[in-house]
This record gives structure tokens, sequence and C-alpha cells, in this order.
């Protein structure tokens, strides 16, 4: 299951380009209007802590909108392997989150790496890795749960309004 799903992985392009693509005009974007801040006062500050905050949220959501589509669409052939008693459930879960995990990390640096020095962070390698280090948790806890939905509910529709309506309780938390 692991070597198909990596096959099937590379294979959509649209899928793996479009969620880098738009999220690196998105985060050009963000670097580009918080260029270079000025952190020396409470209004800097607070616009860091936004950056930091929009970019890692909408990260995930973006992850997570991109991945239901895709789950939804392999379903029928996890249910008819379940059905025939070839696989069972889990190893296609855990085969499609580690296919994904590269592909997270991958994101993660091709995305942070312009807006952590456009925006003006500590120019530090430490907390370089760090800030990629909670974007890629981040993404990839949203991704997982956006799988599940998908895997749970019986339409896209469902599994976008399920997903919509637990996205403001991850904000408060």
């Amino acid at each position: 299951i692991l070597k198909r799903t990596h096959k099937a992985q590379l294979r959509d392009v649209g899928y793996n380009c479009g969620r880098i693509g738009v999220l690196v005009v998105l985060y050009l974007l963000f670097g580009v209007i918080y260029f270079d801040l000025d952190t020396s006062d409470e209004g800097g500050v607070q616009s860091m802590v936004s950056v930091v905050f929009m970019t890692t949220i909408f990260t995930g959501i973006i992850c997570m909108n991109a991945v239901m589509p895709v789950r939804v669409r392999e379903r029928a052939v996890s249910f008819r392997e379940r059905s025939s008693f070839m696989y069972d459930g889990v190893p296609y879960a855990v085969a499609h989150a580690a296919m994904e995990l590269p592909w997270i990390v991958l994101i993660a640096f091709v995305t942070v790496l312009p807006l952590y020095f456009l925006v003006g962070m500590v120019p530090k390698f430490e907390s370089f890795v760090f800030h990629v280090l909670v974007n890629v948790l981040v993404s990839y806890a949203f991704l997982s749960f956006g799988q599940a939905v998908a895997c749970v509910c019986k339409t896209i529709q469902t599994a976008q309004a399920g997903t919509s309506a637990a996205i403001p309780i991850a904000f408060l938390f």
C-alpha cells in the first residue's frame, strides 16, 4: 500500500503543486505587506505575532482543504479492498500519513524561507528551524484532521462543512 500511495502522490501534480503554489504566493504577499517589521514597540510585536499565527494557520487550512477531495476520490479503492478482505483501514491511514509528511516538510521549507527573512524574524538558524517545525506540526495536524473527516463523511460537501465548523474552534486554542 505504501508503494502504491507513493506513486499516487507523485502522480497527483495538481494537488501537490497547487498547495505549494498557493502558499508561496500567500507567503510572499504576507512578506511584502509586513516587510521588515520593527519589533521595538508593541504594535510591531503584535504584527509579528499576527504574521506567525496567520501564516501557520493558513498553511494548515489550505493543506486540510486540499487533501479532502483527494481522499474522497481514493475511498472507492479502499472500500473495495476492505470489502474483499484484502486490507484493513489502518494500513491505508498509515500509508497516507507517511506519504504526506515529506510533502508537508517541503511545503514548510519552501514557503517559510522567503517569509522568514522578508518580515525580519530573528536571523538565527535555530529560530528558523523552530518556526518551520511549528509550521510542519500545525499543517500535519490540520491535514490529518482533513483526511479523517473526508473518510468519515459521505460527501465532500459534508466534509468541508465539518472542517469549516472546526476551524473557529482551532483558532481559540
